[in-house]
């Protein structure tokens, strides 16, 4: 890629954006994938935000189960004896986890565009759609646009807003700065989204799939920001929102990010300056040894050693690399790096 891209003007739109005054259809099918998993006290807002949006040209809404056992499979059985044309259910009886549902219910999407929405999440705008594709169609390169969004609480309340994000090339600044906007905000090319599907590996110790995903993405061109806040995420006690109020699983979900990372690096060197490159990856690699350091997976750590090296990291994680030929000792140095 050559310079970085500006960010397109949003076009003006007709009153039917999805049509051209002669009525011939702008876009193709689009695709808007929903997760659930126990979602019955709210997927029937996020549905009902989708379903009402000012856009008649064709759109299908997939929405995959992971094994509900609260009324949300009866509740989308609804939902798509209403809609039998554009929503599509698919029920999983055995728990996948969110990646697996990802894929497995993603695969089924064939617009040339896909929404994703957490089913916890509702949009706001009834504009939205139409006026993220036009900014989606506005250049050849776009790959991926995402919006401004709030945080709300359980009464409703606002607790944040943005309505700032990044535009253009932003490959670079995704790897050093790790996932910089929720995958409820964002629309994708649907080739590249099938692609990467099948494409990355996805294993559960990532623990950051939309990230995995916005990088991938990111490597085939520009991403758009349309700064309108067209969509409310749900702020609750075990939401990824709310993961810092739970700092085990927020620890956890911040080294799956630096995992991503560390394959991206090692997978597609080319796409980013050297230097830079070998300070990630040994940012990426003490970053795990101190993981696993806290969680006392000193032979995962010897491994590292074994296989990485020790000029692999740095600070505190090449400290403990140096000292894991010992049990005793690594437990010695758990309790003066503490103090």
């Amino acid at each position: 890629m050559d310079g970085k891209k500006q960010t397109p003007r949003i076009p003006r739109r007709a009153k039917d954006c999805s049509r051209l005054e002669d009525g011939e259809m702008r876009f193709g099918m689009v695709s808007v994938v929903v997760l659930t998993h126990n979602s019955s006290g709210f997927v029937e807002r996020c549905m009902d935000s989708i379903l009402s949006q000012n856009f008649s040209g064709p759109f299908e809404v997939l929405v995959g189960d992971d094994a509900s056992t609260d009324g949300t499979v009866e509740i989308l059985a609804e939902y798509k004896k209403k809609h039998p044309n554009a929503v599509r259910v698919f029920a999983h009886e055995k728990h996948l986890g969110v990646i697996e549902n990802l894929r497995k219910t993603g695969r089924n999407a064939v617009g040339e565009h896909v929404f994703l929405c957490d089913s916890d999440d509702f949009w706001t705008d009834p504009c939205r759609m139409h006026r993220m594709l036009d900014l989606m169609d506005g250049s050849e390169d776009m790959v991926l646009v995402h919006s401004g969004y709030r945080s709300i609480g359980p009464d409703g309340e606002v607790r944040s807003e943005t309505e700032e994000g990044v535009s253009g090339d932003v490959y670079e600044i995704l790897m050093e700065k790790g996932c910089l906007f929720p995958p409820s905000a964002v629309c994708i090319r649907g080739d590249l989204f099938r692609l990467a599907l099948d494409d990355l590996p996805w294993t559960k110790e990532w623990s950051a799939q939309d990230y995995a995903l916005f990088l991938y993405v990111s490597r085939f061109g520009a991403i758009g920001f349309d700064p309108a806040v067209s969509l409310s995420m749900l702020h609750r006690p075990g939401s990824s929102v709310s993961m810092p109020e739970e700092m085990g699983r927020y620890r956890f979900f911040r080294m799956g990010s630096w995992r991503v990372r560390r394959h991206f690096l090692l997978s597609y060197s080319d796409q980013i300056e050297p230097r830079r490159r070998e300070r990630l990856l040994r940012k990426c690699w003490s970053k795990e040894i101190l993981f696993l350091f806290s969680a006392k997976d000193y032979n995962a750590i010897r491994r590292i050693r074994k296989d990485v090296g020790f000029s692999s990291c740095h600070g505190r994680a090449k400290i403990i690399l140096a000292c894991c030929f010992s049990d005793s000792i690594l437990d010695f140095c758990s309790m003066v790096l503490r103090k």
